[in-house]
């Protein structure tokens, strides 16, 4: 039986799977790992130090030492799509019903869907549609991996009293600092940093799995349709929009649209901000559920959404090395 090979023709299914199937186990069978000991440890507590070293590993990715061209793609991309999902969580914020969903929709899960992209997808598109410059982009996108950038915007709409409580000083630094030490140990080895990212994979099916033993099968009904809704959303507004704004720029619209996913990650930060913060634990089961449809929306529908994007492109031009000798400017006005 080839369990890797069936997996990998699941979109996001190392992420996916192994969370559905926690969560299957939780809804009828609850008790059958929380018998202590390391099964426990593992299957069931392990989320929260897992995502942690997912994180820290994520960072020894993150160096400055990328040329100009692929340091402003990747900070236009990081930003913009930010902001992009911070307003939409805060429109869902502020249209949300009693029960505090929008269309069904957590905003929490909208922020974290719509903020946090598919490294993985963003490179096979943009290695496929773009250059060697819109490839390297991608460890400035890394900062957008696990839960900080939803943090910061759920901060900012909790100064602005549109979300109750606020985090901590310590609640970022308690976030941010496997980041940190992360990016420290990849910039002083990047050796050591390619040894730990080699392995960051492999915790991926351990961390959605313990997740899944924290749902139960009846959220995921719940959340499901919904969930498929905020994918569908998160790649026509984050990839459309983005198309857009790199054409506006001159760059290659596909790469920004290459960005329109929801990493499989980003499962995780519905726990995490819970656990910085109390007053999103009633919403963090069905937002958990939420993001991981998204996951598997997204990354079946963006390929296909940039591919009848890309037949309207001239990509060779967007590509071709620019001239580097000076040209006379036109002054006729």
């Amino acid at each position: 039986m080839e369990i890797k090979r069936t997996l990998d023709k699941i979109p996001g299914g190392m992420m996916v799977v192994p969370l559905l199937l926690g969560a299957l186990i939780n809804t009828f069978f609850p008790g059958a790992l929380r018998i202590g000991g390391f099964t426990q440890a593992l299957f069931v507590n392990s989320a929260s130090a897992l995502i942690a070293l997912f994180l820290l590993i994520a960072g020894t990715q993150i160096t400055f030492k990328t040329a100009g061209e692929s340091v402003k793609k990747g900070l236009t991309l990081l930003i913009f799509k930010w902001v992009l999902g911070a307003a939409f969580g805060l429109l869902a914020i502020k249209l949300a019903g009693a029960n505090g969903l929008f269309l069904g929709m957590a905003p929490l899960a909208i922020i974290a869907a719509m903020t946090n992209s598919n490294g993985g997808l963003y490179i096979a598109l943009a290695g496929q549609y773009g250059k060697e410059a819109d490839k390297a982009a991608y460890p400035f996108l890394a900062l957008s991996d696990g839960p900080f950038l939803t943090m910061v915007a759920l901060s900012i709409f909790g100064t602005m009293g549109f979300v109750e409580g606020m985090f901590s000083p310590m609640a970022f630094v308690a976030v941010l600092l496997p980041l940190i030490v992360g990016i420290i140990i990849g910039n002083l080895d990047p050796k050591m940093g390619k040894f730990l990212h080699n392995g960051s994979d492999k915790l991926v099916p351990f961390f959605a799995f313990a997740l899944g033993m924290g749902i139960d099968f009846n959220a995921i009904i719940q959340g499901g349709l919904s969930g498929v809704l905020l994918g569908v959303l998160t790649v026509l507004f984050t990839g459309g929009i983005g198309f857009v704004l790199f054409k506006k720029i001159g760059w290659n619209p596909i790469v920004g649209a290459s960005e329109g996913s929801t990493a499989g990650n980003a499962v995780g930060t519905p726990l995490v901000i819970a656990a910085a913060n109390a007053s999103f634990e009633p919403i963090a089961q069905i937002a958990t559920v939420q993001i991981a449809a998204s996951v598997v929306t997204t990354a079946i529908l963006l390929p296909i959404f940039i591919g009848f994007l890309s037949k309207r492109v001239n990509i060779a031009a967007y590509n071709a090395e620019k001239p580097t000798t000076k040209t006379t400017l036109d002054t006729n006005v």
